[in-house]
Order: structure tokens, then sequence, then C-alpha cells
């Protein structure tokens, strides 16, 4: 099963949405964690979670299971939707079968039971199956979460660093990650991702001081092929998460830019810029969005550029929760 899974991880993304693995007995809808009584644990984000919760309440309203989160039962390590949620964003939950739990049941019910049993159970794997497209439809964020690209950098999807080869950092080159937080005259490097656990920041190590893992010099990062759909009408815009934050030795020589690039030529095009200034500037999350309406019907990447083009300056940069969201 495994194999199977990690097989179907095509140009960095998993193809599989959503699983379910039945189990003998309980009459239980089991999601993630398994390792954890926390509701919102690890990696997992708080839209996943208000997805796995209202998707085993649904499931559970057509066969008269009770849903619960898996740790809640018993914790145990090693968990299969653990592993497929935690590896590969799977939504994946474990469907305690018929019987329920009581003193005595065993877990072979008669053969002329299973009939029914099936049948019971029809409409909850069918409403799963019905979700894969877009999971998050079951919690009302279908438009931000469910369009062309989605990624909370969570999990490894095939960004490259230096996609030209001529970036120039030599510290604090773009890494994803559990970010460290660092300080110096506020902070700096913020110790959190703006959702989950990991983002990109330049530098995930705190170091010895504020300036021991900064941006010094270029870097870059890109994301795979996004396929545009052709009437832009048919998309929403790019929203990202972000922060600049640097010393008072600052100038417009620093930046941090997202660039959209063509998937053919490579010609990438700026649409995103944010420039330093001679101020002390503190790390806080702040939200960006960018129509990208005249790149209707291309195969682009994004590209993240973070600079710090002068001397003795303190540069610290980051991004999360990468969108170009359905329309709304």
């Amino acid at each position: 099963m495994r194999d199977f899974v990690d097989s179907r991880v095509i140009d960095g993304w998993q193809q599989i949405r959503t699983h379910i693995t039945l189990h003998q007995n309980g009459e239980l809808i089991l999601w993630p964690y398994a390792y954890t009584t926390r509701n919102v644990a690890g990696t997992m984000t708080t839209d996943d979670h208000r997805a796995f919760v209202r998707m085993a309440h649904a499931m559970a309203a057509t066969n008269g299971y009770t849903p619960i989160q898996s740790s809640n039962w018993y914790i145990t390590d090693g968990d299969e939707i653990d592993w497929m949620y935690g590896r590969h964003r799977i939504f994946s939950f474990t469907v305690e079968l018929f019987p329920a739990l009581a003193a005595g049941v065993n877990h072979y019910p008669a053969d002329e039971k299973i009939a029914k049993q099936t049948k019971r159970n029809r409409a909850a794997l069918l409403y799963l199956i019905d979700l894969a497209g877009c999971p998050y439809r079951a919690s009302g964020t279908r438009q931000e979460n469910c369009g062309p690209l989605y990624d909370d950098l969570e999990i490894d999807r095939a960004w490259t660093r230096d996609p030209d080869g001529d970036d120039t950092a030599t510290d604090g080159a773009w890494q994803r990650g559990n970010p460290a937080a660092t300080s110096s005259n506020g902070p700096k490097q913020l110790g959190s991702a703006a959702s989950g656990l990991n983002a990109f920041a330049t530098g995930l190590s705190a170091g010895a001081s504020a300036t021991a893992n900064d941006l010094d010099g270029l870097t870059s990062v890109e994301s795979g092929d996004v396929a545009l759909p052709a009437d832009p009408a048919d998309y929403g815009p790019l929203t990202f998460r972000w922060y600049l934050a640097h010393s008072a030795g600052s100038s417009s020589a620093d930046a941090f830019r997202v660039e959209v690039v063509d998937a053919g030529t490579g010609t990438p095009t700026t649409v995103f810029e944010q420039l330093g200034t001679v101020a002390d500037v503190d790390a806080h999350w702040r939200s960006a969005a960018v129509s990208l309406s005249s790149f209707a019907g291309q195969t682009i990447r994004l590209r993240f550029v973070a600079v710090d083009g002068g001397p003795g300056n303190l540069l610290e940069a980051a991004f999360d929760d990468v969108r170009i969201q359905q329309p709304g």
C-alpha cells in the first residue's frame, strides 16, 4: 500500500485525494491523528482539521456511526491514516464497521448480515468519492483551496531552489521547514509558519546571533508547472502569506518579489515586489493577492525571490500558503 501510494506522486503532487480503510468493528468513523490527542497537531492546518471533522460527520449522518478523532478511541503509532495524511496530504479515514462495541461482541458477525451492512455504508463511501475532486468543499473553503494551485508547504511538492543556477546567496538561502525565531530590535524571523508547521524562510536556524543565518545575496525557489485555464474568469488571484524584515541598514537594493515564469520559454515576469527601506522593519505575516488574468491559458511556474543587496544588513524573508484560487 505504501509503495502504491508513493507511486501516485506525479511532478511532486499526490494524485490520490481521499481514502478509507475499512476495519472491524465499532461503528466508528475516525480521522487523524491517532498518535496524539491534540486536535490540530504537527503539520495539520485548521482548514484541514475543519474538513476532516465535517466529512466524518457527514458520513456518519448516512450510516449512524460515531465520528471521532482516532486518538480519542485509543492512541497508536504508525497508523495508516496518519501516514496517508501526514506524508501525502490525503484525507484519510478509518471506518470501524458493524457491530458496535459491546462486551462479548466478536469481530465476526454472521455472514447473512454482510449485505445489509454493506448497503448501510454505500452512501458514506460515495460521498467521499464525490469529494475527491475537492475535499475542501466539505469545509466551505472550495474557492480558496481548490483552484489551479494550493500548497500549504507542509509536505515537499517539488519546489526547486536556484532554478536558473545564478543565485548568489552565501548564507540564508530559501529552506522549507519549521523556522526558528530570531530577534534584533524586534522579531526578524518568526518562529512559526503562517499555518501548520512549515514555511519557506531564508535560513531556518536561529544560529548564535540574529545575523548568523540571515540572507546574504540573492536566493530563489520555483514551483512546478501550473496550468491556468484558458478563460481568466475560470480562476481567481494568486494569494500568499509573506514578510520581509530587515534592520535600519536596509535600502531599495533589498527586495522580496514574486515572478511568474513561462514554463515553455523560462521568461520571468515580476508580479509582486516589496523593496527594503532605510528603517528597522519587524517580521509579521502579511497577505497578498495578485491577478494572473494576463497569463490565461499558459503553463506557468511561480518563483519567489529574496535579495539582500547591501553590505552589513540583517534581512529575513518568508512565505507560506501559496494559492491560485477558484473564482468567487
